[in-house]
C-alpha cells in the first residue's frame, strides 16, 4: 500500500473468523482513541464494494484484490490528510468489502469521494452514513476481535 501523511497513525491489527459460516477478515486500526475522537468525528461512513468474483466463499479474487487495494490507496490519502476523517476498519465477508470511516464534516468527505480519480467504470460502491454515538461500532468490533485468530503468516513481529 502507498505511504501518505497519516495524522492518526497507522497501527493495524488483522483478524480472521467466520460470519456465521463464511470467512471474515478484519483489519482494524488499533491506535485510535474513541474517548478523544468521538467528540470530533461523530459520524460513521460505511463504503461497501460488492465483490464480482469470489475464490473462497465471500473473499475476493487476486485480480479484484488489486482493484480493492488501488481504490483504498486512492481513498485514504484523500480523506485523511485534512484530519476530518479516519479509516477505522476494513471488513471483508459475505461477498463484500466494507471500509468504516469516522468523519466530522460529511459534506467535505462527500466532496473528496466525488473528486477521487476513477477507473474507466465508476467504482461499484455504496455509501451508508450513521451517527455512531460513542464510537459504539468501533468499540464493539475491537471487543469481537479478541476471540478471533490472526491469519497464518500475519503473526506480530518484534
Amino acid at each position: 500500500m502507498q505511504k501518505h501523511h497519516q495524522p492518526f497513525g497507522d497501527i493495524w491489527t488483522l483478524a480472521k473468523g467466520t460470519n456465521p459460516s463464511a470467512p471474515r477478515l478484519i483489519r482494524i486500526r488499533e491506535n485510535l482513541n474513541p474517548a478523544v475522537l468521538e467528540l470530533t468525528l461523530p459520524h460513521l461512513l460505511r463504503i461497501s464494494w460488492s465483490l464480482r468474483g469470489e475464490i473462497e466463499a465471500g473473499l475476493p479474487s487476486e485480480e479484484e484484490t488489486k482493484e480493492l487495494e488501488r481504490f483504498e490507496n486512492r481513498l485514504v490519502p484523500r480523506i485523511e490528510n485534512d484530519g476530518l476523517s479516519v479509516l477505522s476498519a476494513v471488513i471483508t465477508d459475505s461477498g463484500k468489502r466494507h471500509w468504516y470511516i469516522y468523519v466530522s464534516n460529511v459534506d467535505a468527505v462527500s466532496n473528496d469521494l466525488h473528486n477521487m480519480p476513477q477507473e474507466i467504470e465508476p467504482y461499484p460502491i455504496e455509501l451508508t452514513l450513521h451517527r455512531n454515538e460513542g464510537w459504539r461500532f468501533f468499540r464493539e468490533l475491537i471487543e469481537s476481535c479478541r476471540g478471533m485468530t490472526r491469519p497464518p503468516g500475519l503473526e506480530p513481529h518484534d
